[in-house]
């Protein structure tokens, strides 16, 4: 295990490498200072988003309930039931900005328990702990990837109807309650196998960067040009797990990766 610290500066770009050791097996939660133990019944395939001092973990029930969702407030240090979404799915890409969070595409199933990939996109308003539908995307989109960027919410690549990966973005601005499509946004990135992650992607100081899975490479994202700018290699083998289990976050002004090492 490797983990990486990159910080970006007007003289310099650099990665520091680390080996942690001190931490090993440690549960990530309590990183995050969460002594508060996670609801036992909640089974092993769920997702989680982070937003303030408020945590949404979205968990996969299947049989029982289907799609389950619990909101953890660090003020008591506990989990609640949460609200169920308006149009329950999985496999959506999200980002949360404030005490507000968005969730747009994935999956979801139809009245004949169909899976379906969809464009509906709906938020959550942590203070009012409600769920409302906005407009839709112009592409029904799963397994993809959300930022905040700029005042804007960006959803990045990810597979259509027909399993296909989307080269496209699309960003929406909550001002006007409409989507731009952004075409050829991800033209120059690899997908070297159907079912690799979806993008790695951060944003520090109003940035966006990307880790290139199929070359390890930490990309920065040029806004008003729509190209990708190479960085240089990146000290973990996304490669080798085609992303799964990359950590790929910002953290303060820097970017924080963790995942297998090269060695």
């Amino acid at each position: 295990m490797s983990l990486g610290i990159f910080r970006r500066t007007e003289v310099s770009s650099e990665f520091r490498r680390y080996i942690p050791r001190k931490f090993r097996g440690t549960p990530i939660l309590c990183f995050l200072g969460i002594s508060s133990e996670i609801p036992r019944y909640i089974p092993r395939i769920s997702f989680s988003v982070g937003m303030s001092v408020r945590i949404l973990l979205f968990s996969c029930s299947g049989e029982i309930e289907g799609i389950v969702v619990f909101r953890y407030e660090l003020e008591n240090n506990k989990w609640f039931r949460g609200p169920s979404m308006i149009t329950p799915r999985v496999m959506y890409g999200s980002a949360s900005d404030g005490k507000t969070v968005f969730f747009a595409g994935g999956i979801q199933m139809d009245d004949n328990g169909n899976p379906i990939v969809v464009r509906t996109v709906e938020k959550y308003n942590a203070d009012t702990k409600m769920w409302t539908m906005i407009y839709g995307m112009h592409k029904s989109r799963k397994i993809s990837s959300g930022c905040f960027l700029r005042g804007k919410f960006y959803v990045l690549s990810g597979r259509d109807e027909n399993d296909k990966h989307l080269i496209c973005g699309e960003r929406y601005d909550e001002a006007t309650n409409s989507w731009e499509l952004i075409p050829g946004m991800l033209k120059d990135i690899n997908f070297i196998m159907s079912s690799q992650a979806p993008p790695l992607i951060a944003v520090v100081d109003d940035n966006l960067y990307l880790l290139e899975i199929s070359l390890n490479e930490l990309r920065i994202y040029d806004i008003n040009t729509n190209v990708w700018k190479k960085l240089g290699s990146v000290p973990v083998s996304a490669n080798t797990v085609f992303g799964w289990g990359v950590t790929f976050k910002s953290m303060g002004d820097r970017l924080l990766v963790v995942g297998t090492s090269h060695s």
